[in-house]
């Protein structure tokens, strides 16, 4: 990617800039690219902003662009505007419907914004969702069960694709598809070459299965089948297996004998019909297991990966205490152990809670120096006091500092 704006957890609260991991034992923060983001308004909608903003730079540039708009609700903490509350809707769905509200005012100003620019008819939208609906707040019916479920209401999700002039609008795509046919379509669109495609990735072109304006309905489908799953923490597995209007439902293999769905008939999966198709069920759950054999359990873990860069500071002369008005010099020297090229910024500031300076490119008024995205540089202060000089270093993908704390005497 060549921009971001966002947060790198699994959830926020929408309306703060930073939030405390209690599993990293560390604060996470809303980023623009490598910096912290001092303020927001409401997280839906500063999505919103921040991709509108790419869209355009984008026209401006007479460059294709991929946007990846990932909104992160509906999701704990339920937060709505109070702007997006409905009071028609009972109370214990209400915040749950109003941050829908918030990602339908989004969809509509970003497809909005295309049109302005003209670019409506050389864009492909594809919005989906990550999973089914959440027990507090969603209703699946008639689908059974909610996220986290590999029953149906937790495995159907909304998907539309809109592309005027190319895809034949009001279609219904009923055939099997999953996320993971989303990349090697875009990758095919984008004629990206075989050899920087990755062998390993699965997935189906779903273009050629779509019918396109003024062309016939095409034959055929993506997939055979669909296959979920895979061990849980404890090493024992769960998953699915769909073949046409036939699910495979695996709870405890080895504990729980298997389920199986006719779902043209029962999309509710109410009835367990594996006593009746007994040489079909054996046949899908081996088909399920050889899949599964070589998966192995969730890893959780939080750890943060090595960081390639390498930084050191010092102060010309060991000058740690100067006067007010007396220029002192800095030099820093980085580089990267995966020989990419490495960019200088310097920052100063007044000693605060040391993340509440990270990433704000903090420069202290009235302070002079030479060139700030030098490996060197020289800074005047005006004003005694205490100050912190941070040296910063960054590549496309990596960012690392050093501080040193200096005095600036009373004359």
């Amino acid at each position: 990617f060549d921009g971001f704006f966002g947060f790198l957890g699994g959830t926020w609260n929408y309306t703060l800039s930073e939030m405390y991991d209690e599993d990293l034992g560390d604060t996470d923060y809303i980023f623009r690219g490598f910096r912290r983001v001092p303020n927001i308004s409401y997280a839906t909608d500063d999505f919103t902003d921040a991709a509108m903003s790419y869209i355009s730079k984008s026209r401006d540039a007479e460059a294709p662009f991929f946007l990846y708009l990932s909104y992160n609700t509906p999701h704990f903490p339920y937060t709505a505007k109070s702007s997006d509350i409905d009071p028609t809707i009972p109370e214990d769905r209400r915040q749950h419907v109003g941050m829908i509200t918030a990602v339908d005012r989004g969809v509509q100003r970003v497809r909005d914004h295309l049109e302005q620019l003209g670019l409506t008819e050389e864009t492909l939208i594809i919005f989906t969702n990550d999973n089914g609906g959440h027990k507090d707040g969603a209703i699946n019916q008639p689908l059974s069960n909610f996220k986290g479920s590999y029953r149906e209401g937790g495995l159907r999700v909304p998907w539309f694709l809109t592309w005027p002039g190319v895809i034949e609008k009001g279609q219904t795509f009923k055939k099997l598809a999953t996320h993971l046919d989303i990349y090697p379509t875009l990758q095919n669109l984008a004629q990206v070459p075989l050899g920087d495609r990755n062998p390993a990735l699965v997935g189906a072109d779903l273009m050629p299965f779509i019918k396109k304006v003024g062309e016939d309905i095409p034959s055929g489908n993506p997939h055979t089948f669909v296959i979920f799953g895979g061990p849980n923490d404890e090493g024992i597995s769960r998953g699915m297996l769909r073949e046409n209007r036939w699910k495979l439902a695996v709870t405890r293999d080895g504990e729980n004998p298997p389920k199986l769905y006719d779902l043209q008939n029962d999309v509710g999966e109410r009835t367990n019909v594996a006593d009746l198709y007994p040489i079909k069920t054996a046949r899908m759950l081996n088909d399920w297991r050889e899949w599964n054999k070589d998966n192995i359990p969730p890893n959780h873990g939080k750890e943060r990966v090595p960081n390639p860069l390498r930084l050191e500071l010092t102060v010309v002369d060991n000058k740690l205490i100067t006067d007010p008005g007396s220029p002192i010099t800095f030099q820093a020297s980085g580089f990267s152990i995966e020989s990419e090229t490495v960019d200088y910024y310097w920052e100063t500031f007044t000693p605060v809670r040391i993340d509440a300076a990270n990433f704000r490119n903090v420069w202290t008024k009235d302070v002079i120096s030479t060139a700030r995205r030098a490996s060197s540089i020289t800074i005047t202060y005006p004003y005694p006091g205490d100050y912190i000089v941070r040296a910063n270093i960054e590549t496309q993908r990596w960012v690392l500092w050093k501080d040193v704390q200096i005095r600036v005497g009373s004359e």
